[in-house]
């Protein structure tokens, strides 16, 4: 494609992570003994790839810690008070369909609670239903007439009906 990669610090930088035998040795030589820098070659041409603990990008923080507990909590909470000001304005409105403010919320999701959740490493099953609750509730808020009846039952419910994508599937 022709693209020229920047390999300044902050610009392409690699989480490393260690784990298993001789981990913590790798860990202290990469980043004690060789300051973090990893010497490459692509295309035959050298450059230095900088390992970092942190990655932020377009409002997404990665890290290499083995859970993403404060990265999902702000991104829920985003979604939430974005969700909130639908939820008291244009759902409560006579009239407007659940697919039309099905529509809405899905943008909400993906603007502001799921984006870039696609950079995520594999959840763990406690991350995974937490995200899968909270991206229900948005959705059973657009269709209050059967929220009681389909928390009864199961979201494969409202899923089915709308023709949404289950929330695993967005992230």
């Amino acid at each position: 494609y022709r693209l020229t990669i920047n390999f300044s610090k902050g610009k392409a930088e690699a989480l490393v992570i260690f784990a298993g035998k001789g981990s913590d040795k790798a860990r202290k030589q990469l980043l004690v003994e060789e300051n973090g820098l990893i010497q490459c070659e692509a295309l035959g041409r050298p450059f230095t790839l900088r390992a970092t603990n942190i990655y932020k990008h377009v409002g997404t923080t990665t890290t290499i810690a083995e859970s993403l507990q404060d990265e999902i909590s702000a991104r829920l909470n985003n979604m939430r008070a974005a969700g909130a000001k639908l939820h008291h304005t244009f759902f409560k409105a006579e009239g407007v369909p659940p697919e039309s403010k099905l529509g809405k919320i899905k943008g909400v999701l993906l603007s502001s609670g799921l984006y870039n959740a696609g950079t995520w490493p594999t959840l763990q099953a406690n991350e995974l239903v937490r995200v899968h609750k909270a991206v229900m509730r948005e959705y059973l808020q657009c269709d209050r007439q059967d929220n009681a009846t389909l928390r009864r039952s199961s979201y494969n419910t409202m899923l089915e009906r709308y023709k949404l994508l289950a929330p695993a599937v967005l992230i």
